[in-house]
């Protein structure tokens, strides 16, 4: 028995990590494009300052005093994007973590599942041989009577 739970456990270890590389594999590729969009904005952002530095009369006051404090707009970028970033990081350990949680729950419900049924069958076995006693004793019992 020990065998075929050790085979299930490697087969099952080997599902897992193919799981959860295709968890990192995604959650790295999430990254990789929040990367891109952060280069994109920060393109964006430098353009809008610009425009804001040329007076624009199409922007609003405080529009114009955002854009113009650089410092301020590449803070808030920056934030935006850690928070982004921390946030598929969280997510991608939080899926890590069940993965794993999830395997230890099954296999410790398959070794208390089995090691129920082999206390039955124990049990079983050992009715048995209180029967068979039994009947032999009686048995013996009637051939000491016939005698």
């Amino acid at each position: 028995m020990n065998d075929m739970l050790s085979a299930f456990e490697d087969a099952y270890a080997a599902i897992v990590t193919f799981n959860v590389n295709r968890i990192q594999n995604t959650f790295r590729g999430l990254e990789d494009v929040a990367n891109h969009y952060l280069e994109s904005v920060q393109e964006l952002s430098s353009q809008l300052s610009v425009k804001a530095a040329s007076e624009n009369p199409e922007m609003s006051p405080e529009a114009v005093a955002l854009l113009n404090d650089k410092d301020t707009l590449k803070n808030a970028v920056g934030l935006s994007h850690d928070n982004y970033i921390n946030r598929i990081v969280g997510k991608s350990d939080e899926l890590q973590e069940r993965e794993d949680r999830d395997v230890k729950a099954l296999i410790k419900h398959i070794k208390h599942t089995e090691h129920d049924r082999n206390r039955h069958r124990v049990s079983e076995i050992f009715e048995l041989v209180e029967r068979q006693r039994h009947l032999i004793r009686g048995k013996l019992e009637e051939d000491v009577e016939e005698r």
